[in-house]
C-alpha cells in the first residue's frame, strides 16, 4: 500500500536537498510500494539518496529494523554516511547476537549469519542492498540467502550503477527480488523469453567440452526491459549532471625482444622455459594469465617465483606521469606490480592485503593532496569511494572485468569533480603471429572495455581455438 504522502514529499525536510532527478525517483520508489532499484550511473548520489531515505523511514517510525547490505569494502563509506546524519547503527560481525534499528552487513558473510536473521526475519522490514550486481547471480550464495529474507519485507531498494554489465538476464534476479511475480520462474522465463544455445569451453588441460546455456530473444528483450523499467530507474551521468570534459586515451608501447619471443614460444607451445624455469601454458586460462603477466614485464612461475622481463611500459608510464600535472591513480592487478609501481616517486598502494584503517589513511591523505601517485587494484578502490581530486587514471595494467573498469573510472567522474578528466589505457601495439594467428591480448582486452562488452567472453571468443590452430 502507498503512503498517502507520497505526494507530499518534495516538502520532505531530508529530501529537500535532492536534486531533481533523485527526487522523480525518490517518488517512484514510494508509489511503487517501498520496493524498487536504483540503477545509476556511479557518482549520481545512490547512497546519499539512500541514506536520507532511512534518516526520514526512522524519523517518522515507518519502519521497524533496516538491513544494509554492502560488499565489505564499502562498510566504512557507509558508516561514515550515516555518522554524518547522526544516525546509530550496527556492523554485524560474526559474534553479533542482536540487531538495532539500523544494521549494516556484507555481502560476503550474510550466509554465515543466517541464525542471527532467522530471529529477526520478522522484525527486518526494510532492505537496503547496495552495488545489487552482486546478486545478479542466481546460483550464488548470497543471492540464495538474501532472497529468503527480503521477499517477506516491505520495503526494498536495491542500487547499482552496474546492474547488468554482461547481459541483459542480470536483471532477472534483482527484478525477481523485488517482486517474484514481475517475472515467471527461470525455467519458464527462458521459454518466454530465450532460448539454448551450445558452446566450447576451454579446461585448463587444453581440452575442450561443450556446454549449454540460454540466452535471451532479442525480439522479447524489450518486452521483457518493460518490466524492468517498471521498477527500476535510471540514470546516466551525462544526462543528469554538467560535469568537465572525459577523454579516453590510448598510449601504445612496443614489446622487447624477450617478451615477443617469451610470447611466440607460449602460444605455441605447451610450456616455455625463463630461467632455467619450465612454466605450464597448455591451458588456455594459463596462457592469457602467463601472457598478462609478461605485457608488465614479469611472469610468475608454478612455484610463485617472480622472473622479471624487460619492459617499455613501466617507462612510457613514468614518462606520462612526469608530464601529468595533479595527482594520479594508476590501476595494477598483481603483486609484482604493485612492488615495483610502489618505487614511484610520492606513491602510496593499496590492494587486497590493504587492511581497512590502513587503506581509509591511505585514501584521507591522497584526497589531502599529501602524495601525487596512488597506485591500487581497481576492486580495492572501485565502489563508492569519491576521489575528484585526481584527474587522471593511468589503467597500467587493463583489466578483465568491465564492472571493475566502470566503476574504477567512476571514482575521480562523478559529482565534485572540477577539472576535465582523462582516462589513459596503456595498450601494446606489438601483435604476435604464430602460423595464421595473430596474438595482441591488450587490443582485445580494450576493444571489449571501450564497447563495454564482457572481456573474458571477447577473449575466448578471439583465441579460444588459438593453440589448435596453431598445432594444425
Amino acid at each position: 500500500m502507498v503512503d498517502s504522502s507520497v505526494h507530499n514529499l518534495r516538502q520532505i525536510h531530508e529530501f529537500r536537498t535532492f536534486k531533481k532527478y533523485q527526487m522523480e525517483d525518490v517518488i517512484k520508489w514510494y508509489k511503487n510500494g517501498k520496493r524498487g532499484a536504483l540503477f545509476w550511473d556511479v557518482g549520481l548520489g545512490k547512497t546519499y539518496v539512500a541514506s536520507h531515505i532511512i534518516k526520514y523511514e526512522l524519523r517518522t517510525n515507518s519502519v521497524n529494523k533496516i538491513m544494509v547490505v554492502v560488499p565489505a569494502a564499502l562498510q566504512i563509506l557507509w558508516q561514515e554516511e550515516l555518522d554524518n546524519l547522526n544516525i546509530e547503527y550496527t556492523i554485524v560481525k560474526i559474534k553479533t547476537k542482536s540487531l538495532t534499528r539500523v544494521n549494516i552487513i556484507s555481502y560476503e558473510s550474510i550466509f554465515r549469519r543466517e541464525k542471527l536473521l532467522d530471529k529477526f526475519k520478522k522484525d527486518i522490514d526494510f532492505w537496503v542492498l547496495d552495488e545489487s550486481h552482486k546478486i545478479k547471480s542466481i546460483d550464488a550464495k548470497s543471492t540464495k540467502t538474501i532472497s529468503e529474507y527480503v521477499n517477506d519485507s516491505a520495503s526494498l531498494l536495491l542500487m547499482s550503477g552496474t546492474p547488468a554489465p554482461n547481459d541483459p538476464i542480470e536483471y532477472y534476479t534483482q527484478i525477481r527480488l523485488i517482486n517474484k511475480d514481475a517475472l515467471p520462474e527461470l525455467e519458464m522465463f527462458y521459454i518466454v523469453y530465450g532460448y539454448p544455445i551450445e558452446f566450447e569451453v576451454a579446461a585448463r588441460n587444453g581440452r575442450k567440452f561443450k556446454m549449454k546455456k540460454y540466452v535471451l530473444d532479442k525480439k522479447k528483450l524489450s518486452e521483457y526491459l518493460k518490466i524492468v523499467y517498471k521498477y527500476a530507474s535510471f540514470r546516466k551521468t551525462e544526462d543528469e549532471l554538467d560535469l568537465p570534459d572525459l577523454s579516453s586515451l590510448v598510449y601504445h608501447y612496443k614489446l622487447t625482444t624477450e617478451q615477443r619471443n617469451l610470447m611466440s614460444t607460449a602460444i605455441s607451445n605447451d610450456s616455455f622455459t625463463i630461467d632455467d624455469k619450465e612454466i605450464s601454458t597448455n591451458g588456455f586460462s594459463q596462457l592469457i594469465n602467463k601472457t598478462k603477466q609478461m605485457l608488465s614485464g614479469f611472469v610468475y612461475d608454478d612455484d610463485k617465483k617472480t622472473h622479471e622481463i624487460p619492459t617499455n611500459k613501466l617507462k612510457l608510464l613514468k614518462e606520462l606521469i612526469d608530464d601529468t600535472s595533479g595527482q594520479v591513480i594508476v590501476y595494477a592487478l598483481y603483486h609484482h606490480e604493485y612492488k615495483v609501481l610502489s618505487k614511484l616517486k610520492e606513491c602510496r598502494v593499496i590492494n587486497n592485503l590493504t587492511k581497512e584503517k590502513e587503506k581509509a589513511q591511505i585514501l584521507k591523505d591522497f584526497r589531502n593532496g599529501k602524495f601525487k601517485i596512488l597506485v591500487a587494484h581497481p576492486a580495492s578502490i572501485g565502489i563508492g569511494y569519491t576521489l575528484t581530486n585526481a584527474k587522471t587514471i593511468i589503467w597500467y595494467s587493463l583489466t578483465f572485468s568491465l564492472v571493475d573498469y566502470l566503476q574504477g573510472n567512476g571514482r575521480i567522474y562523478r559529482v565534485g569533480q572540477k577539472s576535465n578528466v582523462r582516462i589513459i589505457h596503456l595498450v601494446c601495439n606489438t601483435d604476435i603471429k604464430v602460423g595464421n594467428i595473430t596474438f595482441n591480448l591488450e587490443k582485445t582486452i580494450m576493444e571489449s572495455l571501450t564497447n563495454k562488452k564482457e572481456v573474458k567472453d571477447a577473449v575466448f571468443t578471439r583465441y579460444g581455438n588459438l593453440k589448435k590452430f596453431v598445432n594444425s
